[in-house]
């Protein structure tokens, strides 16, 4: 407040270092502690600039950077068994008792209009309970209400995600874009759900989406665009592949015996159109040895449900065929894997972290 800085959601930190005053430009020149679990160094400066408006110049880095800790700058919260504020193990608590993801914290406003700023952040390592992250840079541009993050690159622990993001507050709902790509990165990586994952192999994509809202889940619940995951090459655990409708006998022996048989996928493509929050599958296939696997359905950014088919088409004749495609259904938080027959629905027999554990 005093000298008309907006600072951004943080958990409770601990900081020093130098404060210095050159007219009228306050700074920091080596500012050094921990937000929340991560540790944080750099340089700022904070000047009033001829138009009135203050500048805020920096460059901070971390060598060690909790992922929870970047989320409350989208309103998000830390894990409560990490540093938080009482207002962010509320907000932990009310997620997790709605079965929700997204956070609904509302963006102030008045911070991204009232300054303006040119901030660099580095951090070496990146420690997550639920994404294999390596590395992550961004560069942070914020002039006249319009605060683009250009270029933001989140090294995996195999690939990376590169892109930019903006939020766009200059009318009286801020609008959000979002354009990244996602390259030489790994299905077992990503989607990995034990030490023997049921599908491997090379995965790239593309998310472009734009929408309205002051807050994570109203821009998600208004978004447009497209989301695209391609891999042209792998191998799905011939169990699973037999389980998408071609043989459930066959398939259920092998899931249930631990069977680690694997079959080639040539190529993988699933597209999906999203419109005012529901992005509906355009296509999903997946090419093996055996099976022309194909899928439709939808996910919703709007309530944070799937709800998916999956059904294959053997490419040779089969003595004993099922009709019984593998749905998966619910929240994004606890979805469900189910197997049904006949086109009427035997019951959901199988949850993610079981078919894990098998």
């Amino acid at each position: 407040p005093r000298i008309g800085l907006a600072l951004p959601n943080t958990p409770p930190y601990p900081l020093t270092g130098r404060v210095e005053r050159r007219g009228q430009t306050y700074g920091m020149p080596n500012v050094a502690g921990r937000v929340g679990d991560s540790d944080l160094s750099g340089a700022f400066t904070a000047t009033r600039r001829a138009n009135d408006r203050l500048f805020l110049d920096g460059d901070f880095r971390s060598n060690s950077l909790d992922f929870d800790d970047l989320m409350t700058v989208l309103g998000g919260a830390p894990s409560t068994r990490e540093t938080a504020s009482p207002e962010q193990r509320a907000i932990a608590a009310q997620l997790a008792a709605q079965g929700r993801v997204l956070p609904d914290a509302r963006l102030d406003i008045s911070r991204v209009r009232n300054m303006d700023a040119r901030v660099s952040y580095r951090a070496t390592r990146v420690r997550s309970e639920h994404f294999p992250l390596r590395g992550l840079s961004l560069d942070i541009n914020l002039e006249n209400g319009l605060l683009r993050l250009d270029p933001m690159t989140l090294d995996l622990s195999r690939g990376r995600i590169a892109g930019a993001a903006a939020i766009n507050a200059q009318g009286e709902t801020p609008r959000a874009d979002l354009d990244v790509r996602l390259s030489n990165a790994r299905l077992e990586s990503i989607l990995a759900l034990s030490s023997a994952p049921p599908l491997t192999g090379s995965l790239h994509g593309r998310v472009r989406l734009s929408g309205y809202g002051a807050s994570v889940r109203e821009a998600a619940a208004n978004a447009n665009g497209t989301i695209t995951l391609v891999t042209p090459d792998g191998e799905v655990r011939e169990a699973f592949a037999e389980l998408t409708g071609i043989n459930l006998t066959r398939g259920l022996g092998l899931l249930l015996t631990d069977d680690e048989s694997r079959v080639a996928v040539r190529c993988g493509v699933a597209s999906f159109r999203v419109n005012d929050g529901v992005a509906r599958a355009q296509t999903i296939v997946f090419d093996t040895e055996n099976v022309l696997i194909r899928g439709e359905g939808r996910v919703s950014l709007r309530d944070e449900t799937l709800d998916l088919r999956i059904q294959g088409e053997p490419k040779e004749a089969r003595l004993v065929s099922v009709d019984a495609p593998i749905s998966v259904q619910g929240r994004w938080r606890s979805p469900e894997i189910g197997i049904e027959a006949g086109g009427a629905r035997a019951g959901r027999v199988l949850r993610i972290v079981q078919a894990a554990q098998a």
